[in-house]
């Protein structure tokens, strides 16, 4: 029999947060790793460009620092992030404000303010308490009838409903009520927060730990054949063990086992520019509760968002519907007491994310030798992804 010469340890296929978690853990425990990635930067759904001197995420994307897989990983400090507020300012046909009375009774000025009942109240603590990581969706309960039964009719059709439409982007919000009850124990705990310096810092710091040769970008794969792997440029190489971090998608192709997604939520990010943002200006998270659009100003949370001095606005629209950037503004003018605001915006880009959270994908590890990690095994966010990476980092150790 002969034994053929392994190149490195493992090879990690895909350069996002998953993957790029997974191999930070390896590399800092002794292991020899190759990072091969697609894209030309790492960081999968998670980028950030600068377009015409404006910092311009794919998406409205946020870390919750109290992530837990997020704490053990990052050094928030050198992220230098920035939080939004707690609370939210809902145009639909009046102005109302929803949030944290003592965090922020300033706030209370502006419009009037909802006021949720006791019962909510109660419900919000305890959603707070006992609300751990769903290690598994298993839960019938989606969010909506969670909520409606749970919560009052205004609250849930003003705040609730709108707000974790973005959350999930699911206008529907069908996802499970598990989900709703973890990610309403996070934002109560910590928030959310943005970089100075936009979202890709995130994956950037993960990869800043481990050496340039070893992260290849623009370097696709192509085919395994047993433990080797062979890339578009027509190389190969051979590994004890190899890691597939990339999407279900692009997984679909190197295992046959696995297809592609039967479905998947998309968004559409506009990007505008305004010099004066009249009486929006304390404002940092607007929900309008009407049409699945929301708004959010993060140059109010780091400046430098933008080079210029001007603010840089961003306008989601989920659940497919998708606009021109002249059509965004009108139907933003459309709206009571917020048209007169955007009067002077100015169009800045726009981005547009098909696959923007992976539905959960039961799945079976036993269809391959290799290991698998990804947000797409459990549900879209950035700490499923770090918390998959970490396990399958895990396993691997245990296992040597």
């Amino acid at each position: 029999m002969v034994k053929i010469h392994m190149d490195v340890d493992i090879c990690i296929i895909g350069a996002g947060v998953a993957g790029l978690s997974a191999a930070k853990l390896l590399y800092e425990k002794g292991y020899s790793i190759y990072v091969a990635e697609a894209q030309e930067k790492v960081g999968g759904r998670i980028q950030t460009d600068w377009i015409n001197g404006y910092l311009c995420d794919h998406g409205f994307q946020v870390i919750l620092p109290s992530y837990p897989s997020a704490k053990r990983l990052l050094d928030y400090r050198s992220l230098n992030l920035g939080a939004y507020p707690r609370g939210a300012v809902i145009f639909s046909d009046q102005v109302e404000w929803f949030g944290p009375p003592l965090m922020y009774p300033r706030r209370w000025q502006f419009g009037k303010r909802l006021s949720p009942s006791f019962r909510d109240w109660i419900c919000f603590i305890f959603e707070a308490l006992d609300s751990p990581y769903p290690k598994q969706i298993d839960e019938q309960k989606t969010t909506y009838d969670y909520i409606s039964e749970r919560y009052s009719p205004t609250l849930v059709k003003k705040f609730l409903l709108p707000f974790f439409q973005g959350v999930f982007i699911d206008p529907n919000c069908l996802v499970s009520a598990q989900l709703f009850r973890y990610y309403w124990r996070l934002f109560a705990l910590g928030g959310a927060a943005i970089p100075s310096q936009g979202m890709a810092e995130i994956p950037k710091q993960l990869a800043s730990s481990i050496p340039n040769d070893l992260i290849k970008c623009s370097h696709p794969v192509t085919h395994l054949e047993g433990q080797r792997i062979f890339f578009e440029n027509g190389k190969s190489l051979n590994a004890n063990r190899i890691v597939l971090a990339c999407n279900q998608r692009s997984l679909s192709r190197f295992i046959k086992e696995v297809g592609p997604p039967e479905k998947s939520r998309s968004v559409s990010t506009y990007f505008f520019s305004t010099s004066n943002l009249g009486s929006l200006g304390p404002l940092n998270f607007i929900l309008n509760s009407e049409i699945p659009i929301q708004v959010v100003i993060p140059t109010l949370i780091h400046a430098n968002y933008s080079q210029n001095g001007d603010h840089l606005c961003m306008v989601s629209c989920i659940g497919g519907h998708v606009f021109d950037p002249e059509g965004i503004i009108q139907n933003l003018k459309s709206q009571p007491h917020l048209g007169d605001q955007v009067q002077n915006w100015s169009y800045v880009h726009y981005h547009h994310v098909d696959d923007a959270l992976p539905f959960p994908y039961e799945f079976s590890q036993q269809v391959s030798p290799h290991y698998f990690c990804g947000d797409w095994l459990s549900f879209g966010s950035i700490e499923s992804a770090m918390r998959s990476g970490i396990e399958v980092a895990n396993k691997i150790i245990s296992e040597s």
